[in-house]
């Protein structure tokens, strides 16, 4: 063991010795001596590389030497593979050092293994890569390789990062089918074909969906987060990156759209970049992205505007917005789908640091930006997000997960149950009060983007529909930014049993959280805008809350959950009476719904006005009733009077204080209050209990 250590030591000391200058000169040197075994000189050159690249990354002219030595396979091909995977870079990837790597890559020297990690690291520093437009220029070269069947699923990778328009040829699409028809069905192939069929669908018939899978596997994720958190510290200690900076009236800054190579692009979305020349733009009468400085200079040339090569770019540029939506194509809302999937999982489902991911949340943050601007959800987003919840802990990206969730499409409500609303009632039950009134308050801006965006949306369609399910869903997508298909299903029942799922679960929060107020105020909203669906938005059904929660709230302690209760009984009232003027058949009211109504304002008004709220009349049962004999000691003579106006808990207070500006400070003067009701509601109406003002006015009468 004592030699071990010595020599450990030893090789530590020498270690100390060797600069990363010499290390890079050893590998360049054409004379070096490339055997490996009892080659000290390569071990210490070759750690002191991979140190250097964990801990501070490798320059761009480092990168460029040892990649030209990587792509030549002088060495090993061990030794080869971790000077490939020592390739980190500090800033970026100078284009020249990929075309160097191709360049080895058309020659004999590399082996198919050699190859195929050169592949994969390209795939994996692609994002910073300085520039891309030379690089380019090696598709047609980087195509031939999709015959090696080790190397196939990595070049179908890079190609798709690469791919434009003009890139898709017939013979290319031949080449892909010929290798399916011999290998079968791959990820990788239907992926890259996938995009071809997004720029030219007259080009591919076959259908290229392949279900929920991913079309390419992660690169070794470690390698990747390494290489990102690199760069990123490099950015934080250099203060290089002022993107932030660039949109402050909503448009690129010429110093934003003109930076040199050297500027890495360590933001989730991308730089905005037009990978075409200039000389390309002017004979294709184009105008790129990246000349737009004012939204007028957008508006002179919207029909003549070249999107930028990597479409994710747009979410970082709000004015932008209006480009993709004035201009519907698919293949741009496509392209967009599949880079947020892939960098979705890539930013929260394989990242390994603690807490949340910055990255992730200002990536949600402009996903949420951008649907609240087509007032639309993404249903790549929604697909991700079906499956994120099963495992979410309901703690994560909270704030942007909910708000997410209440852009979702209409779907049948069995569906919708399983895939959303049953992972986030698991944990709506075992978490805190604050959390349920956030899932509450989430599925009041989920109903009200169903009555008022998807339910006319569906009914439009469903109006229009074809001969046939395809014909149907070409139609649904001319109203829609984003392909979906068409389901057919009943969307009254959808949201009629979403209201009562949601009312069951406000019953069982408000029992387990002991009528919590913020809890109990969070379950009126949602029935403030259930009770105006029909005069608001023409939904025909209406469901009342149950009897449970109205209770709750008409003899809790709490005002202002009173008057909101109250004005929700007169917002149902209004509701009938605009549905007995309609003339849609379908949207009038259910015998029992009407009936139960009737029992709830009976209740109310014996409570507030009359005095009876237990004393049992023909119309409403008594509330509190006795199946054996009523123990002596309880004293129940005067509880009718307990929920009057003047004597509820909620209410007291208000009393108190009218009666004592009205008679001095003797509050408890044995003044006649019935003559006082009216100016005591007055009163109540000027401390803003307007629910309270407007029942009595609307259901009692001389008042």
């Amino acid at each position: 063991m004592t030699g071990i250590e010595d020599e450990s030591r030893q090789n530590t000391r020498q270690k100390r010795k060797v600069t990363i200058a010499e290390s890079v000169s050893y590998f360049t040197n054409e004379a070096a001596v490339t055997k490996t075994r009892g080659n000290i000189k390569l071990q210490l050159s070759l750690e002191v590389i991979e140190e250097r690249a964990k801990e501070h990354g490798l320059s761009p002219n480092v990168i460029l030497k040892l990649a030209d030595v990587a792509g030549s396979a002088r060495f090993s091909e061990a030794i080869t593979i971790r000077l490939i995977k020592s390739l980190i870079p500090s800033k970026y990837i100078p284009e020249e050092a990929i075309i160097h790597v191709v360049s080895w890559m058309c020659t004999n020297k590399p082996s198919s293994t050699v190859k195929t990690w050169l592949i994969k690291w390209i795939i994996t520093v692609y994002d910073y890569i300085g520039e891309k437009n030379k690089i380019h220029a090696v598709y047609p070269i980087l195509f031939l390789f999709i015959d090696n069947e080790q190397m196939c699923p990595f070049v179908c990778h890079l190609l798709y990062l690469m791919t434009r328009k003009e890139d898709v040829k017939q013979y290319r699409v031949q080449k892909l089918l010929e290798i399916q028809n011999k290998v079968g069905t791959q990820p990788h192939i239907m992926g890259l074909l996938s995009l071809y069929k997004l720029y030219s669908p007259a080009t591919i018939t076959l259908s290229t969906a392949i279900g929920n899978r991913p079309f390419f596997h992660k690169i070794h994720p470690k390698w990747t987060q390494s290489v990102r958190d690199i760069v990123e510290k490099n950015r934080v200690n250099n203060d290089q990156i002022t993107n932030d900076m660039d949109s402050l009236n909503g448009f690129p800054s010429e110093d934003a759209t003109s930076v040199p190579a050297k500027r890495l692009k360590l933001d989730v979305i991308p730089k905005l970049q037009t990978t075409t020349s200039m000389n390309q733009q002017a004979i294709n009468n184009k105008v790129s992205m990246e000349q737009m400085h004012t939204f007028k200079d957008l508006l002179q040339n919207v029909d003549r505007l070249q999107l930028p090569s990597q479409i994710s770019s747009i979410l970082k540029y709000p004015k932008l917005y209006h480009v993709v939506s004035c201009l519907p194509e698919q293949t741009t809302h496509q392209r967009l789908s599949y880079w947020l999937y892939e960098v979705l999982c890539e930013e929260i489902v394989d990242y390994s640091g603690i807490g949340n991911n910055p990255r992730a949340e200002k990536l949600l943050q402009y996903i949420i930006n951008y649907c609240e601007f087509i007032q639309e959800g993404i249903p790549i987003c929604e697909q991700f997000l079906t499956r994120y919840l099963f495992t979410w802990n309901g703690m994560d990206y909270r704030v942007y997960i909910l708000q997410l969730i209440t852009r979702f499409r209409l779907w049948p409500f069995q569906k919708m149950n399983d895939l959303l609303l049953e992972p986030i009632h698991k944990l709506f039950f075992s978490s805190s009060v604050y959390f349920k009134c956030q899932v509450i308050s989430t599925y009041t801006q989920l109903l009200r983007n169903f009555v008022c965006v998807e339910w006319p949306r569906y009914e439009s369609m469903h109006q229009h529909r074809g001969a046939n399910i395809a014909e149907t869903t070409m139609q649904l997508n001319e109203t829609c930014l984003f392909n979906q298909d068409y389901e057919e299903f009943d969307p009254v029942d959808t949201i009629s049993q979403f209201i009562s799922l949601v009312d069951r679960l406000c019953a069982v929060g408000l029992l387990t959280e002991n009528d919590n107020a913020l809890l109990m105020h969070c379950t009126l909203a949602f029935y403030e805008l259930v009770s105006k669906m029909c005069k608001f938005y023409g939904f025909p059904n209406t469901l009342i809350p149950s009897t449970g929660i109205l209770l709750k709230a008409l003899f809790g302690s709490d005002a202002s959950a009173l008057s909101r209760v109250c004005n929700i009984i007169c917002n149902y009232r209004t509701e009938i009476k605009h549905r007995k003027t309609s003339d849609d058949k379908a949207a009038k009211f259910k015998p029992e719904v009407i009936q139960q109504l009737n029992h709830h304002i009976l209740l109310f008004s014996d409570s507030l006005w009359r005095n009876q709220a237990f004393t049992p009349t023909p119309s409403v049962a008594p509330l509190l009733t006795f199946e054996h004999k009523k123990p002596a000691e309880i004293d129940l003579s005067n509880a009718n009077d307990s929920f009057s106006l003047w004597k509820h808990p909620a209410l007291a207070s208000y009393a108190d204080s009218f009666m004592f500006n009205k008679q001095g400070t003797d509050a408890n003067t044995s003044a006649d209050r019935s003559l006082l009701k009216k100016e005591y509601l007055q009163y109540l109406k000027s401390q803003h209990l307007y629910g309270v003002h407007w029942f009595i006015k609307t259901f009692i009468k001389n008042v």
